[in-house]
């Protein structure tokens, strides 16, 4: 295994150097920054670097350069392809390690530089730092420092970056550091021992290691390994390591391709999530992009071997997103649902993309609505695809969706399929109490319009709570599907829900009413008539004629029927 110094490879960095356009952004914190530095001036080992040479033209781009700022990562990832003009070496493994020390010895982070105190004397507990590296703002005034005060505070710290450039021995840097400062000479041995450690650390030949795979053969040597082959390379790694989504290695392997995709999805997430609270992410999107090319609803990274597959991906991509956009727009504009708790999942979304895929311009249908409607009502407030959502999508899209005329005027979703597959697969026949208990934040989003969507104040932001407190009910015995019935539910403010502790409802109420952490508007809209329905031993019939009350509510609001299910089920 090649041996080579900490400088040779960083001096080789973005000249020799590069990262290919799989890996991810810079995630390093400054503990683990200084924590590398202190293994590597320790003797420690601190793992291979695995490289590929290619002479592909294939996407990639260079370390992070200069000054990096956590809080714009994103902006520094920027790929370009990969010219056809000698071999490049590409790291398939230790990116995090090598940016680390780049920016440490050339660079900063956060606007500060990575300095060592030279008067540290390490640690008698060998699992503690032996070398005090520390990230620091740009601050001269130590240097002029007496013996006095440097004695007091152990503490002389030199820029690392002004060590990684030094020509000189460790004896010679030493002397000119102490003629720079006599007070110093009280502390030579000292120095000496951090500052021998570091450069040695520099240009020592065994502190990395390279794996370094195809390098020196020839360019069109048959037996150099594929983009396919560094892929499957790419994917071991990571999962004996930090392990990768499905869906973060199946983007990887897109990022590889020339087809533009990669260079689009961040922009592209950042458009799809504006004005909800959904949380669009990339999982989502993958799915979408498999499902809408009918390669299935599972993440399977097999399916990316077939280089058809790829190219399907890529021509369909941008009808994708318009179909996700129009079916987003549906979601929250029409129905006035934002969070992912009203939807029981981005899941529920899916069957409604290959839809509006297929449909014409890739967008929903403006007339014909209504079935689409109340089809994504049942499917977020039974919970169908929160699980098992692979197979049933699948099954959805197969059976139902895959096979409907979609230049027909009077396209609609199939709500009646909707209805069978949630019967077969819930048992659910009709609408009932039940069935409003599995997603109340939507029954409650509808009819008491309101949405728990974040808020500038926390106090103003919706909880989902008991209207009889559970203490209450425990006490006296009342069976716990009494207790969690949606006529016993409700969503209020946190602040009023905050100062409720385990009081009688009508206490309660009338408190909140008097100091208007609710107004009168707040109990009607939620189905509770009048605080004298709230006595205290009132709360059987207050919670069954409520059940009845949002029921019927919920069925107006949504224009679902009872007759639904049995039309569907002939």
């Amino acid at each position: 295994m090649p041996e080579y110094s900490v400088k040779e490879i960083i001096n080789d960095i973005n000249h020799s150097f590069f990262l290919p356009a799989i890996q991810r952004s810079f995630v390093w914190n400054d503990d683990f920054i200084c924590k590398l530095l202190d293994s590597l001036c320790s003797g420690y080992p601190i793992g291979s670097i695995t490289t590929w040479e290619t002479y592909e033209e294939i996407e990639y781009r260079q370390f992070i350069k200069g000054s990096f700022r956590r809080s714009h990562k994103g902006t520094y990832d920027i790929d370009k392809v990969l010219p056809n003009s000698g071999p490049k070496n590409l790291v398939l493994d230790g990116q995090q390690r090598l940016q680390s020390l780049f920016l440490a010895f050339k660079g900063r982070i956060d606007g500060k530089l990575l300095y060592l105190n030279l008067l540290y004397e390490g640690d008698d507990d060998k699992s503690e730092a032996q070398y005090d590296f520390q990230f620091l703002d740009d601050d001269n005034d130590f240097l002029s420092a007496s013996c006095e005060q440097i004695e007091k505070r152990k503490f002389y710290p030199i820029a690392v970056k002004n060590l990684f450039q030094n020509q000189d021995t460790p004896a010679e840097y030493v002397e000119r550091l102490i003629q720079r400062n006599s007070e110093l000479k009280k502390f030579e041995d000292i120095i000496s021992r951090n500052v021998a450690a570091f450069l040695d650390m520099l240009n020592s030949e065994n502190r990395f290691h390279l794996i370094e795979i195809d390098k020196g053969m020839d360019a069109a040597d048959p037996k150099r390994k594929n983009i396919s082959e560094i892929l499957e390379v790419f994917v071991r790694i990571n999962q004996q390591q930090t392990r990768l989504s499905r869906a973060d290695l199946i983007f990887s392997t897109l990022k590889m391709q020339k087809n533009g995709i990669a260079q689009s999805v961040d922009g592209v997430l950042e458009e799809l999530n504006a004005n909800h609270n959904l949380k669009v992410d990339l999982n989502f999107l993958i799915r979408c992009m498999f499902v809408t090319s009918d390669l299935g609803s599972k993440l399977d990274l097999k399916v990316l071997s077939k280089y058809e597959n790829v190219e399907k991906i890529s021509k369909n991509f941008s009808a994708c997103i318009t179909a996700i956009s129009s079916v987003l727009d549906f979601v929250c504009a029409d129905l006035q649902l934002i969070h992912s708790k009203q939807i029981s999942g981005l899941n529920t979304i899916i069957p409604f993309v290959y839809f509006a895929y297929n449909c014409p311009d890739h967008k929903l249908p403006t007339k014909n609505r209504d079935k689409a409607k109340k089809a994504f009502y049942l499917l977020s407030l039974s919970r169908s695809l929160s699980r098992w959502g692979e197979a049933r999508i699948a099954a959805m899209v197969k059976n139902d969706l895959g096979n409907l005329e979609y230049t027909s005027d009077d396209l609609e979703f199939p709500y009646s399929k909707v209805i069978s597959w949630v019967a077969y697969w819930e048992g659910i026949s009709d609408v009932s109490n039940y069935l409003l208990g599995l997603n109340p934040h939507l029954v409650f989003t509808l009819i008491q319009g309101r949405t728990v969507q974040a808020t500038h104040n926390k106090e103003n932001s919706l909880e989902l709570d008991h209207i009889y407190p559970r203490k209450i009910l425990n006490e006296k015995a009342v069976e716990s599907d009494v207790i969690n019935s949606i006529g016993n539910l409700w969503l209020l403010p946190r602040g009023a829900n905050r100062n409720k502790s385990a009081k009688p409802p009508k206490e309660f109420l009338q408190d909140a009413l008097q100091k208007g952490a609710l107004q009168k508007g707040d109990l009607t809209g939620a189905k509770i008539d009048g605080l004298e329905s709230l006595h205290g031993n009132g709360h059987r019939k207050f919670i069954k004629n409520r059940e009845q009350k949002l029921l019927n509510s919920f069925l107006k609001k949504t224009g679902i029927k009872q007759s639904d299910f049995h039309k569907a089920g002939e």
